[in-house]
């Protein structure tokens, strides 16, 4: 718990950050609220002012923690099978969750917040742009599209969009949220390949967050083989995580080996380039033929 609030008061860890960290290290509400309370009574005037912006932070989303846990529960809890059997308890994980709050279910760390997600949510769209991965003539594809905040966000800035997931009742949010984007395209797929997707066709392929339950399931090769025949010449694939529970280093290892096996040049390796979110970046280019 110290390291929690040391990277928040450092300023490694921004505070919705962190909040989310407490939330699912701590066994209960009140327990979590009592260690930030004791936290703050031990700490520097300086320190204490800035626990008590996180206090007032919690404060204003009184749910937060029910969300927050209930949905860190449905992930991380019950999944005994392997392959097949995985991606099935992980889609009935994200309907659940779906159904408990679209924002949290995607990125926990939103604290179930609308505005607070597309806050990030835009920081990693303008990320892309400096990179510069989009424009007006690019077809995109999303693994993974959750309730479509990506999808709303990009859809007027590309061509055309296409958001894959395995969970229905994300599909049908991601629907509530393009409602009118005649560009978009949302498939419910198994989960298990991308062979739905047409050959050489996308110039982006996104990844945000979904990679680790890919590799969890065992899929990660089928999944850069695949992004490797659906990508246009030079298309990027940009995954925002790759692997939950494993050092840097050897996710670094694992996406190099991938990408010389499946035919890409690593532009990023696990950089971390964001305010908001600690997500890392692996960026992937497929190499011309």
């Amino acid at each position: 718990m110290d390291e929690i609030f040391h990277l928040y008061l450092t300023g490694e860890m921004a505070p919705h950050m962190a909040l989310m960290r407490l939330f699912i290290t701590c066994d209960g509400e009140a327990n979590a609220r009592e260690t930030l309370l004791c936290a703050m009574q031990e700490a520097e005037s300086a320190d204490k002012t800035k626990l008590a912006e996180l206090k007032n932070l919690w404060d204003r989303s009184p749910e937060a923690y029910a969300l927050i846990s209930g949905i860190d529960r449905l992930a991380s809890t019950g999944l005994r099978s392997a392959g097949k059997g995985r991606v099935r308890e992980y889609r009935d994980a994200f309907d659940e969750a779906a159904c408990i709050s679209a924002e949290a279910s995607v990125a926990l760390y939103s604290l179930g917040d609308r505005a607070l997600l597309d806050s990030i949510t835009s920081e990693i769209v303008g990320l892309m742009r400096e990179w510069q991965l989009f424009d007006d003539t690019s077809v995109v594809a999303e693994i993974g599209c959750g309730t479509g905040r990506f999808q709303r966000f990009l859809a007027p800035h590309v061509r055309e969009i296409v958001g894959i997931d395995i969970s229905e009742q994300m599909l049908h949010r991601a629907a509530e949220q393009v409602r009118g984007q005649n560009n978009v395209l949302l498939v419910q797929v198994s989960g298990t390949d991308l062979s739905m997707l047409p050959d050489n066709r996308f110039d982006l392929v996104l990844a945000i967050d979904s990679f680790p339950y890919i590799v969890d399931a065992g899929a990660a090769d089928v999944h850069f083989r695949d992004c490797s025949r659906i990508l246009a010449e030079r298309g990027r694939l940009l995954m925002m995580n790759f692997e939950y529970g494993s050092s840097l280093e050897l996710q670094q290892q694992q996406v190099a080996s991938r990408a010389t096996t499946f035919g890409f040049t690593v532009r990023r390796n696990g950089t971390r380039d964001l305010r908001a979110w600690d997500g890392r970046a692996f960026l992937l280019e497929k190499r011309a033929t």
